[in-house]
């Protein structure tokens, strides 16, 4: 599942410095995993120091340190993710069991043959 993440550059003060929109995946881990690396055009001048997700939906977001780095007003600037930018811890205990209301039918997909 795609999801529409807002990726803000910050420095210590926690002024944008740039920020963009980046499409995040789930992959069933309780992590959204970036589908690539931000590209922003920085409005201020600063230096970078932390990152910023937001799931705007949800109404959440988190943040993550960055290697300093010295961003230029008009600069386009790459930062890329080396894991997930956003992580939601579960609950460790096992989920009780529900029962179906109604009818369930489970049906089995084979394989097609493309020619």
């Amino acid at each position: 599942m795609q999801i529409g993440l807002q990726v803000r550059v910050l420095d210590a003060d926690r002024r944008v410095l740039a920020w963009n929109r980046l499409i995040g995946e789930m992959r069933g881990d309780g992590k959204i995993w970036p589908t690539q690396a931000l590209l922003a055009e920085a409005t201020l001048t600063g230096e970078a120091v932390e990152i910023a997700v937001a799931w705007p939906i949800m109404g959440v977001h988190q943040s993550m340190p960055m290697p300093p780095a010295h961003v230029e007003a008009g600069q386009v600037i790459t930062v890329p993710f080396p894991s997930w930018v956003m992580a939601f811890e579960s609950d460790p205990r096992p989920l009780p069991g529900v029962t179906v209301g109604s009818s369930v039918t489970v049906g089995i997909h084979t394989a097609g043959r493309s020619a």
